[in-house]
Formats: C-alpha cells, structure tokens, sequence
C-alpha cells in the first residue's frame, strides 16, 4: 500500500482585477471623420449626376449650402447617434455644395474655402476649437452676403 498524502485545503484562485473602462473618444472621432467624408462624396456624387453647370446653379447650390450650414450645431456635432450624425451630414453638405458652387462660379469660392478650412481644422485638432468656429462664423457672414 502506498503512504498517505498529507491532506491540504484547496487553494483558491485568485480573482483578476476587473479591466478598466475603455475611452471611446478617439472611436467616435473616427467615426464623425469617416461621416464627414462619406456624407460630403454622397452629396457631391448626387450634384455630380444631377448638375447643369451654369451660373444659375451655382448660386443655386452656394444658397443650398448656406441653408444647410444655417441649420448646422458644431455644439451637437460629438453627439453619439442620430444628433450627432444629422449635424455631420449637413456640415459635409455645406461643404460639398460650396464646392460645387466655387467650381462653377469664382464668387463663391471664399465660402467654399472657409468650409474647408473648418472642416480641416476640425479634423486635425479632433474637435470644435476656437479656429474651427472662426471659420464657421466668416462661412455665415458670406452666407449673408448672398
């Protein structure tokens, strides 16, 4: 027969600590850039089938992006879901018909610059800054302009 083992009490498992919550800033970011770019090429895609270019529709489509920029909150635009999404979609609308327009009319150019511009700095800095609403504001006055 063989020697008894000495009995020992079962060693219990030690619990991971829980893993810390993960930021999703930077997901989100991605995701109101990649918005930016789609919303802007469905736009321009649309114009581009549709188009006639004459000076008449560039003012046609400098007055459409004003309209849309007029109904355009940067406050609402890091909102997750449908807010959020809605403001990304007008703001790449104003910028695709602004262009639109510059292409077709050189009046129309310093608003489709200061679009740009914004959309630019917005997607460099990851956010509404300072510099981003400089350029939404001088992209209204020449909206009013018109």
């Amino acid at each position: 027969m063989y020697p008894q083992q000495p009995q020992h009490p079962p060693i219990a498992p030690v619990p991971y600590p829980p893993a810390p919550p993960r930021k999703r800033t930077g997901l989100v970011l991605a995701a109101l850039a990649a918005g930016l770019v789609l919303g802007a090429g469905a736009v321009g895609t649309v114009w581009a089938v549709v188009a006639n270019d004459t000076p008449s529709d560039a003012r046609a489509d400098a007055e459409a992006a004003c309209g849309a920029l007029d109904r355009f909150d940067p406050d609402l635009l890091l909102d997750e879901g449908p807010p959020g999404l809605v403001h990304t979609y007008r703001w790449g609308g104003a910028v695709t018909l602004a262009d639109a327009a510059a292409e077709t009319d050189e009046g129309y150019r310093p608003l489709a610059e200061s679009l740009r511009a914004a959309r630019n700095t917005f997607q460099t800095e990851f956010g509404v800054t300072a510099e981003v609403t400089d350029h939404l504001d001088e992209a209204r006055r020449l909206c009013a302009e018109f």
